[in-house]
């Protein structure tokens, strides 16, 4: 097993426009709004528990003004699906990968590129960098508002009855993906990808909506969202160490193989992800440039 293959966060989105048109009238007078928050992780996750948190906190916060109903395993549809119904408004929140947002901005595809990063502390400084408010301003054209992109979940793992001690390891590989971004990643590493859909997470609603929220509810969406974050990361990585002893109780053997020609061989072949997705160019020489 090929243990911390990349880094991942975690993202909400939402949107909030047919919901808030009668709250930002008059909230008290029609009682608390119901929202809905759906996500693509298991029930009683790290994520499923930090999501009910966020909820939460935004009841707290808006005093009662605002309740969230979350929903789990991709209830509401999959994922790429809830990223439509946010943005037409007929989801009011969702939880789900960076990589999904490389549908329609393809700068984060980079986000889920094996390798591109060299830890999770790596990428949460370029999300907070110059480069990261760039790429949240292209998103906010297409109409999303990011709340918060650092939910953190645990590293990728490679699985299998094969030992991955090198890359040369990958070279046929099946390995299931399920974002174009990991799809075109590991083909460069000698594996062949599968189609299976998964994702990480990150937290944002509709631009025009959240601009149109006032600036209370605004202040409470943020907090909470970034609460909500603070949460997830210390239980999700807190599970860390006592998953890895299951796993190896289980009778599974982890292997640490030697990352260091993954880094070298995704510089090497830069300019074909950079051909794919032509809005990419030069973001990696940037993300490396982040120390």
């Amino acid at each position: 097993m090929n243990r911390k293959f990349f880094p991942l966060t975690l993202s909400l989105l939402a949107s909030l426009g047919l919901v808030f048109t009668g709250f930002l009238a008059d909230a008290k007078a029609q009682g608390p709004k119901q929202l809905r928050l759906c996500h693509n992780s298991n029930l009683d996750s790290a994520t499923d528990k930090a999501s009910h948190k966020f909820a939460e906190m935004v009841e707290k916060k808006t005093n009662g003004q605002v309740k969230i109903a979350v929903y789990p395993r991709n209830q509401l549809g999959g994922n790429r699906e809830l990223l439509e119904q946010v943005k037409m408004g007929s989801l009011d929140l969702t939880l789900m990968g960076l990589g999904t947002l490389g549908y329609m901005v393809e700068e984060y595809n980079f986000m889920q590129i094996p390798f591109a990063f060299r830890n999770q502390e790596h990428i949460h400084k370029v999300l907070d960098s110059e480069v990261g408010k760039t790429i949240e301003k292209t998103v906010a054209a297409k109409g999303f508002f990011l709340l918060n992109q650092k939910w953190d979940r645990l590293p990728r793992h490679i699985a299998g009855k094969k030992a991955v001690l090198k890359m040369e390891d990958l070279k046929n590989l099946k390995v299931r993906e399920g974002t174009p971004a990991f799809h075109e990643g590991i083909k460069l590493y000698g594996a062949s990808p599968v189609k299976h859909t998964y994702g990480t997470q990150f937290v944002a609603m509709s631009k025009k909506s959240f601009d149109a929220l006032p600036p209370d509810v605004q202040k409470a969406l943020l907090e909470a969202a970034g609460e909500g974050a603070d949460f997830n990361n210390r239980l999700t990585w807190s599970q860390e160490e006592d998953y890895l002893k299951k796993i190896e109780k289980a009778g599974v053997k982890i292997n640490k193989p030697d990352y260091s020609p993954f880094p070298k061989t995704l510089e090497a072949n830069i300019a074909v992800l950079e051909k794919k997705w032509p809005a990419c160019k030069g973001l990696f020489a940037k993300i490396q440039s982040i120390k």
